[in-house]
């Protein structure tokens, strides 16, 4: 009697199971669908988080170079060996300057797109990523993929073969038409380069 009762019981907690699987499944798919027009302003978003946090870790370094050499400065209490190395400190914080801000805009930059990674929902953040991929998938479709030609002939090399004016929906039409017609005047119409120049 049990047994019979029991194996319903089973069979509806699985279908309730199952059931509320395919519509979590189905809210996360539909909820985090993007357009183009959202995907490039997420984009614009996440790139001037990156600039921004890029430009105040590079404030942090020199300032921080800035206040090593002033406690060198300080620390020096003879005249004379002030005026001995005073031009050659000059020059070693000029050089520090040249590696230190790069490298703090460098590190600025990676955490900053470590928290906009974490402050953004999961969900979102794949579609973004899958957007991203299928994004450079067109463009690597559209370009000529002659790497090697375009090192050689800068004259006569494609419009941003990265893409890295693609800012919009309006600038992509605009970076088709201009490969279109690059391809027109290099290629003969043909959608990518020769054979030689394809990478396998």
């Amino acid at each position: 009697m049990s047994q019979l009762i029991r194996a319903p019981l089973q069979i509806h907690f699985r279908q309730l199971l199952l059931n509320t699987r395919t519509r979590l499944f189905s809210s996360t798919t539909t909820n985090h669908q993007l357009s183009w027009t959202q995907y490039f302003t997420h984009r614009a978003q996440y790139r001037s988080y990156e600039r921004k946090t890029g430009l105040i870790g590079a404030c942090i370094a020199t300032l921080g170079l800035a206040s090593y050499f002033t406690f060198i400065r300080e620390y020096e209490e003879d005249e004379l060996v002030r005026k001995t190395w005073r031009e050659i400190l000059y020059f070693q914080a000029f050089l520090m300057l040249l590696v230190t801000a790069p490298l703090g805009y460098l590190a600025g930059v990676t955490v900053g797109a470590r928290l906009w990674r974490q402050a953004t929902p999961r969900n979102l953040r794949v579609a973004l990523d899958h957007m991203e991929k299928e994004l450079h998938t067109r463009i690597h479709k559209i370009r000529p993929n002659d790497w090697n030609n375009q090192l050689q002939y800068r004259s006569e090399a494609a419009p941003d073969w990265h893409g890295e004016k693609i800012d919009s929906v309006q600038a992509y039409r605009t970076w088709v038409r201009n490969h279109k017609r690059f391809n027109i005047k290099m290629y003969g119409g043909q959608q990518f380069a020769p054979r030689l120049f394809r990478k396998q």
